[in-house]
């Protein structure tokens, strides 16, 4: 997923869960920090990041981080 989608998504997520970016990293178990920059598209989470940011949202590292290839494979 390019930098900037996934910015996107991450921001919207946290926003349609009412939570302010200090309170959802701190849930999440990672820095205010490390949030920041994956929201603001400097950074791509590493994989336990991934990992925490999956199950904060209740959501698979594949839907949330690669949902292309889902679509890709449907069409292959």
């Amino acid at each position: 997923m390019k930098q900037a989608i996934l910015a996107e998504t991450l921001v919207g997520l946290r926003r349609q869960a009412g939570k302010a970016r200090s309170e959802a990293a701190s849930e999440m178990g990672i820095s205010y920090s490390a949030l920041t920059a994956y929201e603001l598209g400097e950074r791509i989470p590493k994989d336990a990041s991934k990992v925490k940011i999956a199950r904060y949202y209740n959501m698979s590292i594949e839907d949330l981080f690669y949902p292309q290839m889902e679509a890709s494979d449907a069409n292959g």
